[in-house]
């Protein structure tokens, strides 16, 4: 186990602090430790990691984060749980917990559980599921930019992808067999800016995780993103978005298509430009698409932003209920949800008043 204790601040910056499950000539099922860290305030920046990693039988262990001000990961820097690509890999991810006042991820920034496949293995072998993300900030959890560096010697367990967008990941890559993660924020003021994104995604045939959001209010702007995917057999999560207070969904990122220029197709996760909640099935897929379920007191999705909950697959496309005590507001924007060649889809408004221009 690694422990660190810090009275003031913890600073990372191109360096990193692993705990890795390793594959052995034995068995191979011995567990990774877990990362304990402590402080006033975590600075990650310059591709700096925190991870815990499985190639083998054995668990990675968990990371525990308590910053007593805040935390903050910056420029391609991560805090990330792994099942790595390795064909003997059947142990489980960990979990990431944070606990701080405000939690700031910049510029390609993330926390990520993710299962990455080995597409070229004779069969899917990868066994163990993706570990969890629960992130408690009592003040706020800002989120905004992608990964603008081109990153030497990069390492997929750890690393974000140069042009990947900052936010939160589970995802379980092509390749495996196991369910990715949940994810769950609990904040007073959640913001997602400029194409950064909550996601929880499936390419295998297990299940993708849910994402749950506690907060008193909600804005997703200029490309920020919630999002639930299915691109294979798994069903997709569902979201729940529970706010004491508004929502707000507005605008597009404007450097989506120059980032479809530059990087690695695979790096780039969002669906499309516009800001939005997505709860959707890709082209081929057979599982279903997850529901979305939003409740608050005002709701206003404006500047072409999306509200969408489609199947392009075989599978059933998922439910959109929206329950708000007060207002939706709809202006320039969309609310779908539609299939194919599948059934489902339902959307139930329960609101005083509804505003469309």
């Amino acid at each position: 186990n690694i422990s660190i204790t810090a009275k003031d601040t913890i600073f990372l910056s191109n360096s990193e602090i692993s705990s890795v499950a390793l594959e052995s000539d034995s068995l191979g099922n011995d567990n990774s430790g877990t990362i304990n860290l402590q402080s006033s305030s975590l600075v990650l920046t310059d591709s700096a990691q925190i991870s815990v990693s499985t190639d083998s039988q054995g668990d990675a262990g968990d990371i525990f984060i308590e910053a007593k001000d805040f935390v903050s990961v910056d420029r391609g820097s991560a805090i990330s749980s792994a099942v790595q690509e390795d064909i003997a890999a059947t142990g489980n991810g960990g979990n990431i917990q944070i606990d701080t006042r405000s939690l700031f991820l910049t510029n390609g920034g993330q926390l990520n559980a993710s299962i990455l496949g080995e597409i070229e293995a004779e069969c899917n072998i990868i066994q163990g599921n993706g570990g969890n993300i629960l992130v408690k900030a009592s003040e706020l959890v800002n989120m905004s930019g992608y990964n603008p560096l081109e990153l030497e010697n990069f390492s997929r367990g750890s690393s974000p992808l140069p042009g990947a967008s900052t936010g939160f990941y589970t995802i379980a890559e092509a390749g495996s067999t196991g369910n990715s993660g949940s994810i769950e924020v609990n904040t007073k003021d959640l913001t997602i800016a400029d194409g950064a994104v909550i996601t929880a995604q499936t390419f295998n045939n297990n299940d993708g995780g849910s994402i749950t959001i506690q907060a008193n209010s909600l804005t997703a702007i200029d490309g920020g993103q919630i999002l639930s995917n299915t691109a294979a057999g798994g069903n997709a999560g569902q979201i729940i978005v529970n706010l004491v207070g508004n929502i707000a969904i507005a605008g597009n990122d404007t450097n989506f298509s120059e980032r479809l220029e530059l990087f690695e197709p695979e790096a780039i996760v969002n669906a499309g430009a516009a800001s939005g909640i997505f709860a959707n099935t890709d082209v081929d897929s057979t599982g279903n698409g997850g529901e979305i379920l939003l409740t608050g007191i005002n709701f206003s999705l404006e500047e072409s932003a999306l509200i969408s909950a489609q199947s392009e697959g075989t599978g059933n496309a998922g439910n959109l209920d929206l329950r708000l005590q007060n207002e939706v507001s709809i202006v320039d924007s969309i609310i779908v949800t539609a299939e194919t060649s599948a059934a489902g889809c339902r959307i139930n408004l329960s609101v005083k008043i509804i505003r469309l221009a």
